[in-house]
């Protein structure tokens, strides 16, 4: 075989493709694996030694996550170009391997030892592949966005729903027993969803990168997790205060709008409040930089009115921070607004920005603190990665921040961590525990978080993860 192979490649101009197109247009790689063995074929071969079938192979961990990307509409095709962070949904041989910040669902697969050459892979089937695909945020968050998919080009009619998911997922038409059973999972699973009143989204969290162990909260312009909110309550700072996050920023508005860390504002420049966030790619100010926006009453006695802050401080995408800024509202000098920040993957200092303010007084709002976003968002809402957020009712000081002495505090207003389970507690002695947005009624329509459900079963299913 191999020396009439070799024939046929000299004769056909030396040519690979040609080659290869015999093969893959050959009778014998086109075999299923799918087929009923007859009673000679399980007695003499089983093991298939003979190729009287072709044989079932699983997805390599690299194109189990390209196969999901895709069925969502997520996957960038884009060819060639820099590594990227693992979170973009560019195909995975463009994305960045860290070898001290592995990404859970390619290292769960068998991927090759980053420290050597490996000319063949280990192919393993072990149960925390099965608990990682059940319980993993990633693959909950490509069924919401297959769901979301599904959703926007089909009716709300659950059969077009399961046909479009098995399309998408699989590549093929539901046969007719499989789509009566899904039609019939869709409309229990929502019925039992409505009786039990459990309708919440999980929180989306992601693994902060160069902090070990640490689970963030995930953000998105056009997610379903928008922004956090920490109701109004008399401890909220009303002078001096400090707040403090580690942030991975994964865009920039590309106009002058600010991606919000945290926020007290509704974004009325005639009303009372602040803003911490990162300016836009048209920013009358530095483009992509920290910024502290203040607004006094101006109806009060005192200064008031909207004030942007600047820092200067620069903020490279895709890249993990410490960010803080420190008011002292009654302080007009340079020590009235302190801002912070540490890049984290290098090890740099701590860089230090100080800036003088006008508003001097009547800053206090009585809206809920937001983390990620304005209230109302509109355009500032964050995107990627928000963890260990503090609030303080302080200016503190640089040895009393976060990034140099990792504790709650001896008076913080709240500190939220996003770990699991209590992903929404506050860590502080106050209990001031965040409740999340993810709709305007902090709830998921039935029908949408079942056909949720079924796309997640489907990316679970050993179809979609093995090939004939």
């Amino acid at each position: 075989m191999l020396d009439w192979l070799a024939g046929y490649f000299v004769e056909h101009d030396w040519s690979l493709k040609a080659v290869h197109r015999l093969i893959m247009t050959s009778t014998t790689y086109r075999q299923s694996a799918v087929v009923a063995a007859s009673e000679m074929a399980r007695m003499k071969d089983p093991e298939n030694h003979l190729l009287w079938r072709m044989n079932v192979r699983r997805l390599e961990a690299e194109q189990i996550r390209d196969a999901m990307l895709a069925a969502t509409g997520e996957l960038d095709p884009a060819i060639g170009g820099p590594s990227v962070d693992p979170s973009k949904p560019r195909r995975t041989v463009y994305t960045k391997w860290l070898r001290n910040s592995r990404d859970a669902l390619i290292d769960v697969f068998d991927p090759p030892d980053a420290y050597t050459s490996t000319p063949q892979r280990n192919i393993t089937t072990t149960p925390s592949q099965a608990l990682l695909l059940i319980n993993g945020q990633y693959t909950l968050q490509r069924a919401q966005a297959l769901a979301s998919r599904i959703a926007q080009s089909r009716s709300t009619d659950e059969t077009a729903a399961v046909t479009e998911a098995y399309r998408r997922a699989l590549g093929r038409e539901p046969m007719p027993i499989e789509q009566r059973n899904a039609v019939a999972f869709v409309k229990s699973q929502a019925e039992r969803i409505a009786a039990s009143d459990v309708r919440d989204v999980a929180a989306a969290t992601e693994a902060m990168p160069r902090r070990s162990g640490s689970r963030a909260a995930q953000f998105k312009p056009t997610g379903m997790q928008t922004r956090l909110q920490v109701s109004d309550n008399p401890l909220m700072p009303s002078y001096d205060f400090t707040v403090e996050a580690f942030v991975v920023l994964r865009s920039v508005d590309d106009g002058s709008a600010v991606r919000t860390v945290v926020s007290r504002w509704d974004g009325r420049k005639d009303q009372p409040g602040w803003s911490f966030g990162v300016t836009g790619r048209k920013s009358a100010y530095q483009p992509q930089s920290l910024i502290l926006e203040l607004i006094g009453d101006p109806a009060e006695d005192g200064a008031g009115g909207y004030e942007a802050i600047p820092s200067g401080l620069h903020v490279e995408l895709d890249t993990p921070y410490y960010v803080a800024v420190s008011l002292r509202i009654g302080d007009a000098s340079e020590t009235g607004v302190t801002f912070y920040l540490k890049e984290l993957t290098t090890g740099t200092s701590l860089q230090t920005a100080r800036v003088p303010h006008k508003v001097t007084a009547n800053h206090q709002s009585n809206l809920p603190l937001v983390i990620g976003a304005r209230d109302p968002e509109k355009r500032v809402v964050w995107d990627g990665l928000i963890d260990d957020v503090r609030l303080s009712r302080l200016a503190l000081k640089s040895e009393q921040l976060l990034v140099n002495r990792e504790a709650a505090g001896d008076d913080p207003v709240g500190y939220w961590a996003f770990e699991e389970p209590n992903f929404f507690k506050d860590s502080s002695p106050h209990g001031h525990n965040i409740r999340s947005d993810i709709a305007p009624s902090g709830r998921m329509d039935p029908k949408a978080a079942a056909l949720i459900d079924f796309c997640h079963l489907l990316f679970n299913a050993n179809e979609f993860f093995y090939v004939d």
